[in-house]
Protein backbone atom coordinates (compact mmCIF):
# COMPACT_ATOMS: atom_id res chain seq x y z
CA UNK A 1 0.00 0.00 0.00
CA UNK A 2 1.22 3.53 -0.67
CA UNK A 3 1.85 6.01 1.65
CA UNK A 4 -0.80 9.06 1.28
CA UNK A 5 0.03 11.91 -0.49
CA UNK A 6 1.53 14.42 0.82
CA UNK A 7 3.17 11.97 3.39
CA UNK A 8 7.32 12.77 3.42
CA UNK A 9 8.61 9.86 5.76
CA UNK A 10 10.50 8.23 2.79
CA UNK A 11 11.93 10.96 1.55
CA UNK A 12 12.96 11.73 5.31
CA UNK A 13 14.46 8.09 5.37
CA UNK A 14 16.17 8.10 2.49
CA UNK A 15 17.83 11.26 3.13
CA UNK A 16 19.32 9.62 6.57
CA UNK A 17 20.04 6.47 4.37
CA UNK A 18 22.08 8.30 1.77
CA UNK A 19 23.85 10.47 4.36
CA UNK A 20 24.86 7.43 6.70
CA UNK A 21 25.75 6.16 3.28
CA UNK A 22 27.90 8.79 2.62
CA UNK A 23 29.79 8.75 5.79
CA UNK A 24 30.16 4.93 6.31
CA UNK A 25 31.86 5.49 2.45
CA UNK A 26 34.78 8.91 3.26
CA UNK A 27 35.62 6.57 6.84
CA UNK A 28 35.44 3.30 5.70
CA UNK A 29 33.11 2.62 8.04
CA UNK A 30 31.66 -0.23 6.85
CA UNK A 31 34.90 -2.71 6.74
CA UNK A 32 35.87 -0.91 10.45
CA UNK A 33 32.53 -2.05 11.88
CA UNK A 34 32.08 -5.25 9.56
CA UNK A 35 36.09 -6.36 11.46
CA UNK A 36 34.53 -5.30 15.16
CA UNK A 37 31.59 -7.32 14.48
CA UNK A 38 33.62 -10.78 13.23
CA UNK A 39 36.21 -10.38 15.80
CA UNK A 40 33.13 -10.39 18.57
CA UNK A 41 31.92 -13.29 17.10
CA UNK A 42 35.35 -15.07 17.31
CA UNK A 43 35.37 -13.96 21.15
CA UNK A 44 31.80 -16.02 21.45
CA UNK A 45 29.31 -12.98 21.85
CA UNK A 46 26.40 -14.05 21.16
CA UNK A 47 24.84 -11.13 18.94
CA UNK A 48 28.22 -10.62 16.76
CA UNK A 49 27.57 -14.13 15.82
CA UNK A 50 23.45 -14.18 15.52
CA UNK A 51 24.87 -10.71 13.17
CA UNK A 52 26.78 -12.75 11.05
CA UNK A 53 24.34 -15.79 10.60
CA UNK A 54 21.56 -13.24 9.35
CA UNK A 55 24.25 -12.10 7.11
CA UNK A 56 24.85 -14.62 5.29
CA UNK A 57 21.86 -17.05 5.68
CA UNK A 58 19.12 -14.04 5.94
CA UNK A 59 16.91 -13.72 9.27
CA UNK A 60 15.06 -17.24 9.86
CA UNK A 61 11.10 -17.00 9.10
CA UNK A 62 8.89 -15.38 12.09
CA UNK A 63 5.92 -17.14 13.35
CA UNK A 64 3.12 -15.04 12.51
CA UNK A 65 -0.37 -16.13 14.62
CA UNK A 66 -3.57 -14.13 13.27
CA UNK A 67 -6.70 -14.48 15.17
CA UNK A 68 -10.28 -12.34 15.50
CA UNK A 69 -11.30 -10.71 18.62
CA UNK A 70 -10.63 -12.16 21.92
CA UNK A 71 -7.90 -14.86 20.52
CA UNK A 72 -11.17 -16.43 18.59
CA UNK A 73 -11.35 -17.29 14.97
CA UNK A 74 -11.27 -14.69 12.42
CA UNK A 75 -14.60 -13.69 11.07
CA UNK A 76 -15.01 -13.54 7.38
CA UNK A 77 -17.63 -10.81 5.90
CA UNK A 78 -18.61 -11.62 2.13
CA UNK A 79 -21.09 -8.68 0.95
CA UNK A 80 -22.12 -8.46 -2.64
CA UNK A 81 -23.92 -4.89 -3.55
CA UNK A 82 -25.88 -3.46 -7.04
CA UNK A 83 -23.67 -0.50 -8.92
CA UNK A 84 -25.90 1.69 -11.04
CA UNK A 85 -23.86 0.86 -14.45
CA UNK A 86 -25.84 3.68 -16.06
CA UNK A 87 -25.73 6.78 -13.99
CA UNK A 88 -29.90 7.00 -13.27
CA UNK A 89 -30.16 6.23 -10.07
CA UNK A 90 -32.93 3.31 -10.53
CA UNK A 91 -32.35 -0.22 -9.84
Amino acid sequence: MAAPVGNSNAKKGKEWFDALRKECVQKDALRKIASVVVEKAMQGETWAIQEVANRFDGKPAQAVEVSGADGGPVETVTRIELVDMDGNGSD
